[in-house]
């Protein structure tokens, strides 16, 4: 990071019916880098890549309770592993992924939903679901996701759900 360029010099060479190769360089801290790509092919003189920036940070858990009001609270989502808790988390997994799949450093596999909690809908007497869930993004991405979250149930609405808004949150997950 101290201004010093560093050659990567354990790839595999590019093949003629494939020119493309992945170089890995292990980068000791996290911060910003200047990445430059030489191409060399025999031909002088040396051509040069503009200069990318790349910056290295660690993702942060996100937590999220999302209350679903058209989902009959039933006893057998206390138990995740139950038919109708798969069939409710799939689903809104499902609708998480499309919310934060712009999300730099958002990462699908780790969105996982916790659990399930019986809540009342305040005009009506029936009971409706709380989703407690949590997503991963990019340290500094939180506020994007956060934002991009509550604008996507501004309409109380997520994908085939009815969202009370009002009840609806998220924030970063302290150990």
């Amino acid at each position: 990071m101290g201004g010093e360029w560093v050659n990567a010099t354990d790839h595999e060479p590019p093949k003629n019916n494939y020119p493309n190769y992945t170089d890995i360089v292990h980068l000791s801290e996290k911060g910003n880098y200047s990445i430059r790509v030489r191409a060399a092919n025999g031909i002088e003189p040396l051509a040069f890549s503009n200069i990318t920036n790349v910056t290295i940070e660690d993702d942060t858990t996100l937590s999220g309770l999302l209350p679903i009001t058209n989902w009959d609270y039933s006893e057998d989502l206390q138990t995740l592993t139950s038919h109708s808790a798969e069939q409710l988390s799939s689903a809104v997994i499902s609708e998480l992924n499309k919310v934060f799949n712009n999300i730099i450093g958002y990462q699908k596999s780790e969105t996982k939903v916790d659990g399930f909690k019986e809540i009342g809908v305040t005009c009506t007497n029936a009971k409706a679901v709380m989703v407690e869930f949590h997503i991963k993004v990019a340290e500094s991405e939180i506020t994007s996701a956060q934002s991009v979250f509550s604008n996507s149930i501004k309409h109380e609405r997520l994908g085939e759900f009815n969202i009370d808004k009002d009840r609806a949150h998220m924030d970063v997950m302290y150990h």
